[in-house]
């Protein structure tokens, strides 16, 4: 037999003696193969035959020990290159130090943050190295030029080139964050004329960069082709991956790193809102008092957890907000009650916005509310136009633009 030629035969003995089974006698020579594949290894190799489970836990140990004091005296060290940098400032530009200090001391008639940024730019800078500021306080704050050795837009979905231009003319290196299949920049009063026979603006000036962001969305769709690309997977924020699962298999072609969630319960939720014959299809009344119901419960029930709410349009949002303050005004017990859960400041307060506002807030639970139901006839909203559009042979983009609730 092969079994016994290879050497199996006392194995074989073993297993008959046993009366074992066919699927035991597998799993036992699996287990006694590898058994011996791990002995070899320990005799062979020097790294395997010297460990143990006390010294990696005690090498864990020192790596976590060391590197939590590493963190912790990293502000040390920035605080101290920071100090360092300041006194060097203040002892090389003197005249400018002295213009801080007097215009620290004014209580009134202090000079425009323009002027001051102008003739005490270097000392102003090592006292104050990272600048966070709009990029119309930019253009109001800061002569046009290069002062900063980065500049760094955040959430660049939502800036348009127009508003970034001048903010790029402040520094000498650029990182643009941001994620292209977020909403672009409401554009509504935006005008989409132009003058086909304006003159060519000169190369280098501020009109000859924005003329060649024309067609741009954002600052984040006109430099894509130009800067280096570096996507971030990890996403952290959900504390249960269901609440990016759809958006990661259908949008970001699963490449997003997510955690599973050791909630348990499902952390969504769906509440449907009753229809009501002749109600508004936009922002219907019964889907705003339920919402108003829902953050209510949410106020008295767990008070210690945030929320907001997020709708799919302005007036939507208007009417939210509206109904909330009737009912808490109609009730001075409950408003009481929840004075505490509304206080604006609360470090993660409540907010009712609309959809295009809704930018890196995070809450520890949110309400969707779409704001949109079907008419009398049981149609959706924009039905006819929806079908206009199927019959010219386009995308029904109205209809799949607004969700529906039911």
């Amino acid at each position: 037999m092969p079994l016994q030629s290879a050497g199996l035969g006392e194995f074989l003995a073993g297993m008959a003696a046993r009366q074992a089974s066919e699927d035991f006698a597998v799993r036992a020579f699996w287990h006694a193969w590898l058994s011996s594949i791990l002995d070899n290894l320990a005799l062979t190799d020097l790294t395997l035959g010297s460990f143990t489970a006390e010294a990696q836990d005690k090498t864990v140990r020192e790596f976590s020990d060391g590197d939590r004091r590493h963190i912790g005296t990293t502000s040390a060290r920035v605080r101290r290159a920071y100090a360092e940098n300041a006194v060097r400032a203040r002892d090389e530009f003197q005249d400018q130090a002295a213009l801080v200090q007097h215009q620290a001391g004014l209580k009134r008639r202090h000079l425009p943050v323009r002027d001051f940024v102008r003739n005490a730019a270097d000392v102003l800078l090592a006292l104050k190295p990272c600048w966070a500021m709009s990029p119309l306080v930019v253009s109001q704050l800061l002569p046009p030029l290069p002062y900063f050795d980065v500049v760094i837009f955040d959430e660049a979905s939502q800036i348009t080139p127009a508003d970034a231009v001048t903010s790029m003319l402040r520094g000498r290196k650029l990182v643009v964050a941001g994620d292209d299949k977020q909403l672009p920049p409401t554009a509504f009063f935006a005008s989409g004329s132009t003058d086909d026979d304006s003159e060519e603006p000169e190369p280098g000036t501020p009109a000859a960069l924005l003329a060649g962001t024309s067609g741009f969305e954002s600052i984040l769709d006109a430099l894509g082709s130009v800067l280096g690309f570096q996507q971030l997977t990890w996403h952290y924020r959900s504390r249960d991956e269901r609440l990016i699962a759809f958006s990661n298999a259908l949008i970001y072609d699963r490449t997003l790193v997510t955690f599973p969630g050791a909630a348990g319960s499902s952390v969504l939720t769906y509440v449907p809102a009753p229809s009501r014959p002749g109600a508004d299809t936009n922002s219907p009344a019964p889907e705003v008092d339920v919402v108003v119901d829902l953050i209510l419960r949410h106020a008295r029930e767990r008070p210690a957890e945030s929320l907001g709410v997020i709708t799919m349009g302005i007036k939507h949002r208007d009417r939210i907000e509206e109904r909330l303050r009737d009912r808490l005004r109609q009730d001075p017990e409950l408003a009481e009650e929840l004075a505490g859960f509304f206080d604006e400041r609360r470090e993660e307060r409540f907010f009712v916005k609309n959809l295009e506002r809704v930018q890196g807030d995070e809450r520890d639970a949110i309400i969707l509310s779409i704001g949109y139901s079907k008419n009398d006839r049981g149609e959706p909203p924009y039905a006819q136009e929806a079908g206009c559009w199927g019959r010219a042979g386009q995308s029904a983009r109205t209809a799949s633009a607004n969700p529906i609730s039911t």
